[in-house]
């Protein structure tokens, strides 16, 4: 979790002042949540809170939406320790949980209440670590979520069931809150999210046909066998952010460079795959045979900055539409177009 800045060593840290929305900002979250999770039934009141008040409002099943809809309420009240250029526009946060209609709101007892424990434990990590949680993120857990489930933590992403307009509630005054929407997975998963990055792992999620922004205790491990067999030229936890990009950012590329450290020698983009993070880009290094690429296993699916931290070469290129290819000339250029013809002996 290497976006967390660890507390200075030294004297214990003073419990910190308890930060509330203003009357304001709060009839603004309230109202957001309405609009796009639908109306609560009932707000569960955090009765000593520390830091932040971290209520949780309830919106119950519907004939459209068959499941309970839990949204933080208070979290975003203090602002996270966001880098510099995320200032403004992520430091605020409301995480958002969906639950089964079957599932026992009622009950204390841990197998159903630990949803609720989890959002509050979320919901304090920036205050308690002096960090952020953000899009993308991955938070395990040292065990089982519940005795009756193997997964184990959770990856933050975007509430896209509710549609774009659920994603961030607009302050008065303009500042933004982000939802962010928990999604528990397996210890498999977010080891291949560590390996590989966020893109593949939602190519995985989504390529497996059982995923669902509704908690499944018993939904299929879409990543079982597939973690630690591949180890990358760039660790995960060196790669930088170098890419400003909007839109889907998945794309695919060889093991010859992800693996092997060759450079980019060919690219295309063709029409992203619909209903996938896809921007249609494809690389390869250029000598890939075709017994090569017969093989699903020599092939992976990345983000664009992952690739631009591999070759930077490939940046100025990726703003091309699709139908576009590229490929390294003999000076180590590239060139616009097919690569010509090997010369015959």
């Amino acid at each position: 979790m290497a976006w967390f800045k660890k507390k200075e060593s030294g004297s214990p840290a003073k419990e910190p002042e308890l930060s509330v929305y203003t009357p304001e900002q709060l009839d603004a979250v309230q109202a957001h949540i309405q609009k796009n999770f639908g109306a609560c039934d009932r707000i569960l009141q955090e009765k000593t809170p520390s830091g932040i008040r971290v209520d949780i409002a309830v919106v119950p099943p519907t004939n459209e939406r068959d499941f309970y809809t839990l949204v933080t309420v208070g979290m975003g009240a203090r602002k996270m320790d966001v880098p510099q250029q995320l200032k403004g526009r992520a430091d605020r946060a409301e995480l958002v949980f969906c639950l089964p209609s079957h599932w026992n709101m009622e009950s204390t007892e841990e197998t159903w209440y630990w949803p609720m424990r989890w959002m509050k434990i979320l919901a304090r990590l920036p205050l308690r670590e002096v960090s952020w949680l953000g899009w993308g993120h991955v938070l395990p857990g040292a065990k089982p979520l519940a005795e009756n489930t193997k997964l184990s933590g959770m990856i933050l992403l975007a509430p896209g069931y509710f549609g774009k307009e659920a994603e961030v509630c607009s302050l008065p005054g303009g500042e933004m809150v982000r939802f962010y929407q928990m999604i528990p997975l397996y210890p498999e998963e977010m080891q291949f999210k560590q390996e590989h990055d966020v893109q593949a792992l939602l190519q995985q999620l989504w390529s497996s046909g059982e995923f669902s922004p509704v908690l499944d205790l018993n939904r299929p491990n879409s990543c079982r066998g597939l973690a630690s067999e591949k180890k990358m030229a760039i660790p995960a936890d060196k790669l930088r952010p170098l890419l400003k990009w909007d839109g889907p950012a998945g794309c695919i590329a060889t093991d010859r460079i992800m693996i092997d450290g060759r450079p980019v020698g060919y690219m295309f983009r063709e029409q992203p795959v619909p209903g996938l993070p896809d921007s249609g880009w494809r690389f390869f290094a250029g000598d890939e045979t075709e017994e090569y690429m017969l093989n699903p296993e020599n092939i992976g699916v990345y983000d664009l900055n992952t690739l631009c931290n591999y070759d930077r070469e490939i940046m100025p290129y990726l703003t091309e539409p699709a139908g576009s290819t590229f490929y390294r000339d003999k000076e180590g250029a590239f060139q616009k177009g097919e690569p010509p013809a090997p010369e015959k002996q």
